[in-house]
């Protein structure tokens, strides 16, 4: 899979089951804040086709990109990978000491509290991403470097 931060989403904007043009792709995300020029999604889609994840059809000039049945099954991958997190998450945190610590004071803190774990997903995967990848190639070491810098950084909001 791409390092790109964008893969993802055209992989999830491709799963909403409608072939998109390189344009198309360009403004929806735009639309949500992740502004990318069609120059910087070419090659994006050239990678991601040579994986097996996008396929594409001609019709007439514009280039119609769609995802193939490995890249359907990786998007589902995905959705289930951030649900269990999610889940996981409210589950540690509720079962904690969130409670004693006064985070979650109301059933309104819940649904910030799901808000939150929505739009940090991306980045906890990502962590996950780089940890499996060094624990992969045998650098224990270095996960171990990169689960101590996130703690780190987290004490500091804390």
């Amino acid at each position: 899979m791409p390092s790109s931060n964008h893969s993802i989403n055209i992989l999830f904007l491709l799963s909403l089951g409608r072939g998109l043009t390189v344009y198309d792709l360009s403004k929806l995300l735009g639309s949500s804040g992740r502004k990318v020029s069609n120059g910087a999604l070419i090659p994006i889609l050239l990678k991601l086709t040579d994986l097996g994840y996008v396929s594409h059809r001609q019709e007439g000039r514009r280039k119609i990109y769609s995802l193939t049945a490995k890249g359907r099954r990786y998007v589902a991958s995905v959705r289930k990978i951030r649900e269990r997190l999610k889940e996981n998450a409210l589950s540690m945190i509720v079962s904690g000491n969130a409670v004693q610590l006064g985070l979650l004071k109301s059933v309104e803190d819940m649904s910030v509290l799901e808000s939150v774990l929505d739009r940090s997903g991306e980045g906890i995967l990502r962590f996950l991403a780089a940890a499996f990848r060094l624990e992969k190639n045998g650098e224990e070491g270095r996960a171990r470097e990169l689960t101590e810098a996130l703690m780190r950084l987290l004490e500091d909001y804390s």
